[in-house]
């Protein structure tokens, strides 16, 4: 007969640094092809947009226009993390399995809201970087 005493404490030691989950993520529905096709550039516009493929999950303001960024996900993965004391310290180790990226199509407008083109892909890729506002200094002002 085996003792379970040493099994027991060492699962017990490493209850609080040994972490693991399963998630499940479903976000919005893929964008229906023929939807995409009747939306043909130089002719649509934004309500057509609106009307076909609802509510974009980012909208970015360009400098020619505006872009709509419609993006689905159906994934699982697992995530682990580990925390190992050392000395003083510790160390710690994590892995996740899913991919940030979203899958998705970007609509972009010009400024009179005309659908310019569409692209599909990762929408990580495909929207502008955002970058911070830029402090804009009055040139009639004398100071800051």
């Amino acid at each position: 007969m085996r003792r379970a005493g040493p099994s027991c404490a060492l699962l017990a030691l490493c209850a609080g640094c040994l972490q693991g989950d399963y998630n499940e993520d479903r976000i919005h529905q893929v964008v229906s092809a023929v939807h995409v096709a009747s939306l043909r550039p130089g002719e649509a516009r934004l309500a057509d947009v609106l009307a076909l493929l609802g509510a974009p999950l980012y909208v970015v303001e360009l400098d020619n226009g505006v872009a709509l960024a419609f993006g689905w996900l159906d994934q699982s993965d697992w995530n682990v993390e580990a925390v190992v004391p050392v000395g003083d310290a510790s160390m710690q180790f994590s892995y996740a399995s899913a991919d940030l990226q979203i899958p998705g199509l970007v609509v972009f407008l010009d400024a009179a809201y005309v659908v310019m083109r569409l692209d599909r892909g990762l929408l990580g890729d495909l929207l502008p970087q955002r970058a911070r506002p830029k402090l804009v200094e009055d040139p009639e002002s004398d100071g800051p």
